[in-house]
């Protein structure tokens, strides 16, 4: 494997729904969100896609009030559930369980390594991938049995990506190591490193691009070279911890920094400098959500969504997030404390909040009609299935 240097130094709740109450700013998207109609939608993916959108367009999901449709205990989460081919599958220390989408009884549960912290897997067809500590496992999805394992150099805790083609699983290593390996048998078919662990990895044609602790981005050609080495298109300091890289329309790349800026990054002419940089607005401490014209940026203080275009804020909710959101058609989900909420993508007006018996953890998915969303109390962890009531 190369050096660093020779790689890149070039309970029950309740609902209640609601009307009015905007933040809106004189500045609103270009054109409105449309609800989405679609009943069979997945969320394969920690952020949903391989471009870390956090958003389903096309979705069916609560718009106004809701009910449970199940609720079940889980085990510690350590990452956002995903659901696909009828299973809600959820990570935990130790552990990934898979329960009915429909019912929520438990399907099958597979022990990790103990002390695992595994993230939220990605699904390739009927095949679920996820490392822990340092291994990567691919799993079936239909009862949970081992297709293939293999070892990493060290642990990893990023939800693995694919490439547009699904040729390549992407996974990214606490020591700096990014390996592109075959989802179909686990080998290896390129490695390199970059500086510092790696925190979040999203894939767009042809570029991959790795978000590290240190602050750094880099974009990488997806398909390595003939060598098998990792090699560097672009590379960009952007402040402290990169908590997300999300794609949005013609390549376009957002980048959320802990306790930093949120800012779009020009990917074509001038790769890698600032479109914009929302510089004195709020902080992420999650996942983006980025939509057709919007970039969501959330904390435990404020949920923001600026413009993609220029980074001028639309509107803005006094909210508490405390785990990644999602959205789907014209709708934001997000977990708080004691509840989970929805608010219009347009305006921000707050559409219908549900109580929930503790404050949000794991994150948000979005899928076949529901919002699926983990709560805590203490050491006690129940998992919310919210439809239209």
């Amino acid at each position: 494997m190369p050096s660093r240097r020779q790689v890149l130094a070039a309970v029950g709740g309740s609902s209640v729904a609601f009307a009015g109450c905007s933040g809106m700013t004189d500045q609103g998207p270009t054109v409105a969100h449309d609800p989405g109609t679609a009943t069979d939608t997945e969320w394969r993916m920690g952020a949903h896609d391989r471009q870390s959108t956090g958003y389903a367009p096309d979705a069916l999901a609560p718009r106004d009030e809701v009910r449970e449709r199940w609720g079940t205990y889980v085990d510690h989460p350590s990452g956002r559930p995903i659901v696909a081919e009828g299973r809600v599958v959820v990570p935990a220390t130790g552990s990934l369980t898979a329960y009915d989408l429909g019912t929520g009884d438990e399907v099958w549960s597979v022990d990790l390594d103990p002390g695992s912290w595994p993230p939220a897997p990605t699904v390739v067809d009927d095949t679920l991938y996820v490392p822990a500590r340092e291994t990567l496992l691919a799993l079936s999805l239909a009862d949970g049995s081992e297709r293939w394992r293999r070892d990493l150099p060290r642990e990893s805790y990023v939800a693995p990506v694919t490439s547009h083609d699904d040729r390549h699983l992407y996974v990214g290593c606490h020591d700096g190591t990014v390996i592109a390996v075959a989802p179909e048998t686990g080998d290896e078919q390129w490695s390199g490193e970059v500086f510092g662990p790696v925190t979040t990895l999203t894939s767009d044609l042809p570029t991959l691009y790795v978000g590290t602790q240190g602050g750094e981005v880099y974009a990488v050609d997806g398909d390595g070279t003939t060598d098998g080495e990792l090699q560097g298109r672009w590379r960009r300091k952007v402040g402290s911890k990169v908590q997300s890289v999300a794609m949005g329309r013609n390549r376009t790349a957002f980048v959320g920094s802990f306790g930093g800026s949120t800012r779009r990054l020009n990917t074509g002419v001038h790769a890698g400098t600032d479109h914009w940089a929302f510089e004195d607005g709020p902080t992420t401490d999650t996942d983006l959500v980025v939509t057709r014209d919007l970039v969501v940026v959330c904390n435990q203080g404020s949920i923001t969504a600026l413009s993609t275009a220029d980074g001028g804020e639309v509107w803005r909710s006094e909210a508490g997030v405390f785990a990644p959101p999602a959205a789907a058609g014209d709708t934001l989900y997000v977990g708080e404390d004691e509840r989970v909420a929805a608010y219009d993508l347009d305006t921000g007006d707050r559409r219908w909040t549900h109580s929930t018996f503790g404050r949000a953890v794991g994150g948000v998915a979005v899928a076949e009609g529901a919002v699926f969303s983990i709560a805590r109390d203490e050491k006690t962890y129940r998992l919310y299935a919210l439809e239209s009531a």
